[in-house]
């Protein structure tokens, strides 16, 4: 119903790949599209999404990839903040649905300024939360909307990628990325606060679990803030004027999963030899999900602080529990036309076969009662 008030068109599409073409097709025909997929999805994409980044856009285009750190339902962990960095566009990192929003307007500005695709990266947690949600202007209502209907002209010179156009595109992608770099220095989605003696530059929704962790140690008032919502590319200028700031010390790089921002800060140290000691996955690891109690941890280990926090309270409990509930496995649903497909298939093999299987609710099919996924 308001899809058809404002002219708004959506539609699945068979697989990630397929959804994300469907998108780049209206982008070429002028018109602004998202596609949305989870990060293992992207993989799926990757052939046309990387093209993609050669051959640019010409509506704002955003390509919305969700990642999952813990994996609490995927099958690995990765982190498409490094697709972004191979593909050379640009990728925001929200914190919170509120700040998801703002980026994804902001996204669809950019890519028309720079003639690009632009990532947004929301993890599990920003995609599962509830939250308040300020939407501002939206457009005007149509009695009777009429959906907008592209045209496409051809530009076998921008969209055929050929080996010999393709050289003369890589530079200009180079050159697209730098114009982002140059706009991201100034947008509200990096900001600095606070004016202490402790530097922490923060990612993306580690930031909400930092502000918790220091209000839990009493470290409110001794910390300097650099938020950053664009670590790809990052606003190098912002980020050396805090820096410069740290001079003789040492500053702590806190984000989920790799270190894309600390590996580009360490970069830009090298670079503008800027005497400050980086830290981060020496203090937080890659894996998994962030946590306050992750980061308050990191924090009493890199500070030596006398003040301790201990969680062993929060683990007794959670054992105490985890005695009382039933284990609730996951289990295809009831009437799932897998379930008869798993049971024909093994009864018919007689123990013989070698059963292979792929991604999905049929992965479920490895598990007792069923197990046919060898």
């Amino acid at each position: 119903e308001v899809a058809s008030k404002v002219g708004l068109y959506a539609e699945y599409s068979t697989n990630e790949k397929v959804a994300f073409e469907v998108s780049l097709a209206a982008s070429w025909s002028g018109l602004r599209s998202v596609v949305t997929m989870k990060h293992v999805g992207l993989n799926v994409a990757a052939d046309s999404f990387m093209s993609a980044a050669y051959q640019g856009t010409k509506g704002g285009m955003v390509v919305v990839s969700a990642d999952d750190p813990s994996m609490w339902s995927s099958q690995n962990e990765q982190d498409n903040r490094m697709y972004a960095m191979f593909a050379n566009i640009p990728v925001f990192d929200p914190i919170d649905p509120q700040e998801a929003l703002e980026m994804t307007k902001y996204a669809f500005d950019l890519s028309e300024q720079i003639g690009s695709l632009v990532m947004l990266r929301p993890t599990t947690r920003v995609s599962h939360t509830r939250g308040d949600v300020t939407i501002g202007d939206l457009p005007e209502n149509k009695e009777n909307a009429v959906r907008l209907w592209g045209k496409f002209k051809k530009n076998p010179e921008k969209y055929v990628v050929l080996p010999s156009r393709a050289r003369r595109m890589h530079p200009e992608v180079l050159n697209r990325i730098e114009k982002a770099r140059k706009l991201l220095e100034e947008i509200p989605f990096n900001w600095e606060e606070g004016n202490g003696d402790i530097g922490i530059i923060v990612s993306g929704i580690s930031y909400v679990y930092l502000k918790e962790a220091l209000h839990l140690l009493g470290l409110e008032d001794r910390v300097s803030i650099l938020k950053i919502g664009t670590p790809f590319p990052l606003p190098l200028n912002r980020v050396e004027q805090f820096l410069r700031k740290f001079e003789g010390h040492k500053v702590l790089v806190i984000e989920e999963l790799e270190p894309v921002v600390e590996n580009q800060i360490k970069v830009l140290v090298y670079d503008k030899k800027i005497d400050v000691q980086i830290h981060g996955k020496d203090y937080i690891p890659r894996l998994y999900e962030m946590t306050t109690r992750r980061i308050v941890e990191a924090l009493q280990k890199y500070l030596n602080l006398k003040k301790r926090i201990s969680f062993d309270h929060v683990d007794e409990h959670a054992a105490k529990v985890s005695e009382k509930l039933p284990p609730r496995p996951p289990t295809l649903c009831p009437a799932c036309p897998h379930r008869n497909t798993f049971y024909a298939v093994k009864r018919n093999a007689k123990g013989k076969g070698v059963y292979t299987g792929d991604i999905g609710c049929y992965s479920l099919g490895a598990l007792k009662p069923l197990e046919t996924m060898d």
